[in-house]
C-alpha cells in the first residue's frame, strides 16, 4: 500500500513525505513559499510556471536529475553517487526542497 501525506503548515508551506510512489506536483508558488519532498523511492515531477521566482535545493541519493526550468546541470552527489542541484529561476523568492533516496527528479515548466 502506498502512504502520502501532505500539509500546509501555514499560507504557502507544503510538505509531503512519500515511501514508495509517484509524487506529482504543478503549481504557482507566491513569495515566501516553502515547498519540500521527501521520497524513498519514487520519482518526484515538478511543474511550474515559466519564470517562477523559486530556489531549489534538490538531492538525490542514487537517482538522477533533470533539470528543464534553466540550464543549470546537477553535479555528481557526495561519495559519487546519486545528484545535486542548487538553483534558482527569477529572482528566488520562494524555496523548494526534494530530497529522494531511489526516485527520480524532473523539473519543468507547464
Amino acid at each position: 500500500m502506498r502512504r502520502f501525506w501532505a500539509r500546509q503548515r501555514r499560507r504557502n508551506q507544503h510538505r509531503g513525505r512519500l515511501r514508495e510512489g509517484a509524487v506529482a506536483f504543478a503549481a504557482d508558488i507566491a513569495r515566501g513559499g516553502d515547498v519540500r519532498f521527501d521520497t524513498h523511492s519514487g520519482p518526484v515531477e515538478l511543474r511550474l510556471a515559466w519564470q517562477a521566482d523559486v530556489e531549489f535545493d534538490v538531492v538525490t541519493i542514487t537517482g538522477t536529475i533533470e533539470n528543464s526550468i534553466n540550464s543549470r546541470r546537477p553535479i555528481a552527489g557526495r561519495e559519487g553517487r546519486g545528484m545535486e542541484l542548487a538553483t534558482s529561476s527569477g529572482t528566488g523568492g520562494a524555496r523548494i526542497q526534494i530530497r529522494s533516496f531511489k526516485g527520480n527528479v524532473k523539473l519543468g515548466t507547464r
